[in-house]
C-alpha cells in the first residue's frame, strides 16, 4: 500500500495507534446548517477536522465510539418523555450530523477533545436529568418535571439540594433551546425496587442452602425486609447517609467570622450546643437517630448566623463545567 503522508507522521508511525485498519478518508459532505436557538453549532463543526493534522491521530476505536455516542440521540428522549418537541428533533439532528462529521473524518485531522466537547455541549442537560432521575430513585425519592417546575432548592433538605439544583440548571437550558420537558422518574424507582428485590431473594436463597441456625435467623429476617419492599408506602432509608448529612450540617465554624475577642456568649453556649449535637449524632446508631427532630435542632442555631453571615449561593453546588 501506498505511504500515506500525515504531516510528521507516516502510516508506519500509526500502526501501532490504529493498528493495521485502513485510515478513511472519505469526501465529507457539507454539513446542513442546524442552529440552536441562538447557538450556531454548524460553524464550529470545523473544530473537528479543517483539514489539519492534529499533533497525535485519534485511535480507530475511539473515532468508532465518538461517533456512536453521538449517534445515540434517541437517549435524549428518556430524558424529555415528548417525542414531538422540535426542540428535541433539532438536538438529535445536530448530534446525528456530528456522528457523520466524526465517522467521515480522517484519522490524523480528528480532534478527540474537540468532538466529545460539542457531543457533550448537547447532552449535557439530557444526561443530567437521567443521573440524578436514577440518584433519587435509589434513595426512593419521586420527581416529576415539566417546563415550569421550579425546584426547592433550599438548605432544608442536604440530601436532594445539590442534586437539584443542577437538575434545575438542566430544566433551564432546555428551557432555552424550547425543548418541551414533561417526564418523571417513577420507572427508575420500579426497576431499582425490582433489582433489590431480586437480590434479597437470592441472598435469602443462598442462607437457607447453608442450613445452619444462625443463618436461618438472618434468612427469616430478610425474608421479613422482602415482604415489607411489597408494601407501596415502603421506603428504603440509606440510614448511613443520613447520619453522614447531619454531621456535616453541624459543621458550623465557617459561621463565626469574628475574632476571639468579639465572641459573646450566646455564640460560645451555640457553638458548645453544637459540639454536644455532633457528638450525640456520632455516638448513635444511624438507624436510631430521629432525623427531622436533629435537623430541627441544628437549624435552630445555624440558621442565626447563616442570615448574617451571607446569603449561600447555589452555584457553589454546581460542578465547574455546569456553571452557565
Amino acid at each position: 500500500m501506498e505511504e500515506i503522508k500525515l504531516g510528521t507522521f507516516t502510516q508506519e508511525d500509526l500502526k501501532e495507534e490504529v493498528g493495521s485498519e485502513e485510515i478513511v478518508n472519505t469526501s465529507v459532505k457539507q454539513s446542513k446548517k442546524i442552529t440552536l436557538k441562538d447557538i450556531d453549532l454548524t460553524n464550529r463543526f470545523t473544530g473537528i477536522s479543517d483539514g489539519t493534522k492534529v499533533a497525535k491521530p485519534c485511535h480507530f476505536a475511539a473515532r468508532e465510539g465518538l461517533s456512536e455516542i453521538a449517534n445515540d440521540g434517541f437517549y435524549l428522549l428518556h430524558a424529555v418523555g415528548d417525542i414531538k418537541s422540535e426542540a428535541l428533533k433539532n438536538d438529535q439532528s445536530i448530534l446525528y450530523t456530528l456522528s457523520y462529521k466524526i465517522i467521515n473524518t480522517p484519522l490524523d485531522e480528528l480532534d478527540e477533545k474537540v468532538a466529545q466537547g460539542l457531543i457533550d455541549e448537547i447532552r449535557w442537560p439530557y444526561e443530567t436529568i437521567n443521573d440524578i432521575f436514577h440518584t433519587l430513585a435509589e434513595h426512593d425519592f419521586f420527581v416529576k418535571i415539566d417546563n415550569k417546575t421550579r425546584l426547592n432548592t433550599s438548605i432544608d433538605n442536604l440530601f436532594k439540594r445539590p442534586l437539584y439544583v443542577k437538575l434545575q440548571s438542566a430544566i433551564d437550558e432546555l428551557n432555552k433551546r424550547g425543548v418541551t420537558l414533561k417526564t418523571d422518574n417513577q420507572d427508575w424507582i420500579n426497576i431499582i425496587k425490582e433489582h433489590k428485590k431480586n437480590q434479597l431473594e437470592a441472598k435469602i436463597r443462598d442462607l437457607k442452602a447453608l442450613g445452619t441456625e444462625n443463618a436461618n435467623k438472618i434468612a427469616n429476617t430478610l425474608e421479613e425486609d422482602l415482604k415489607n419492599m411489597s408494601d407501596p408506602h415502603y421506603v428504603d432509608i440509606d440510614y448511613v447517609a443520613r447520619k453522614d448529612v447531619l454531621l456535616e450540617f453541624t459543621s458550623v465554624g465557617h459561621l463565626f467570622k469574628c475574632k476571639l475577642e468579639d465572641e459573646t456568649d450566646e455564640m460560645k453556649a451555640d457553638s458548645k450546643a453544637m459540639g454536644r449535637l455532633w457528638n450525640d449524632i456520632m455516638d448513635t446508631e444511624p438507624q436510631n437517630i430521629d432525623f427531622d427532630a436533629t435537623i430541627e435542632k441544628i437549624k435552630a442555631i445555624r440558621y442565626k448566623y447563616e442570615k448574617s453571615w451571607r446569603k449561600p449561593d447555589l452555584r457553589d453546588y454546581l460542578d465547574d463545567d455546569k456553571k452557565r
